[in-house]
């Protein structure tokens, strides 16, 4: 499975193969990475508890999702979509490399978490990844 982060926020930027060399050797070098995993299991973990909190105070779960997992939401250019800053593609393992069950379930992490963004064409995993993705938004009633 093959995952990448981009933050535009704080100008971080892919690295080549060379600069991650030389950031494993230097011990004062930002883990990146690292820190982006554990924000995302942070986000998850909330995301969860708001599943069972939620309907006890009568809050919706979009509304609560936002304030309390902190995702950031822009613009899609002129169109009035407000999409999250952060996406989940389904290039590599949709339909290919994890099983429909991890599927719906990195989804509905995602998706509790806030994310409303969610990345396919009809050439991933010929096609299989589309429709993956659409049975289980259709099964979520998302």
């Amino acid at each position: 499975m093959q995952v990448s982060i981009a933050c535009t926020e704080h100008n971080l930027k892919s690295r080549n193969g060379e600069d991650r060399l030389l950031s494993k050797q230097s011990s004062t070098a930002p883990n990146v990475v690292n820190a982006a995993r554990a924000k995302f299991r942070t986000v998850a973990i909330i995301a969860r508890s708001l599943g069972t909190f939620t309907p006890q105070h009568h809050i919706s779960l979009k509304e609560s999702t936002a304030k309390q997992t902190g995702m950031k939401y822009r613009n899609l250019g002129k169109s009035g979509l407000r999409v999250s800053c952060l996406g989940l593609g389904t290039w590599v393992t949709f339909g290919g490399q994890i099983s429909d069950e991890v599927a719906e379930r990195l989804m509905t992490i995602a998706y509790e978490s806030g994310v409303n963004l969610f990345d396919t064409a009809e050439v991933y995993a010929a096609g299989k990844a589309e429709v993956i993705l659409g049975s289980i938004i259709k099964k979520k009633g998302w």
